[in-house]
């Protein structure tokens, strides 16, 4: 797996439980992503934290957030 920057890390096994628990779990589309495949679309996971990951590339990275970092974010969010 390569980062940004070039680097390498390795596949763990954190990595891989992350993984098979992101597949079990419910997602939902974010309400602002467009109605084409093209669009930047996020995905979310919401139980005793919150993961997030990239609607078009779902067995790739998932963003995991603690239950108060994501109610904190999302108490921030403006709403339009």
């Amino acid at each position: 797996m390569r980062n940004n920057r070039g680097g390498c890390w390795r596949t763990t096994s954190a990595d891989r439980e992350r993984n098979s628990m992101s597949e079990a779990r419910a997602w939902r589309k974010s309400s602002y992503s467009g109605a084409t495949e093209d669009d930047n679309c996020v995905e979310v996971s919401v139980a005793a934290d919150a993961l997030v990951r990239d609607s078009k590339n779902p067995a790739g990275g998932v963003l995991t957030f603690g239950a108060t970092a994501w109610a904190n974010f999302v108490q921030r969010v403006p709403v339009s």
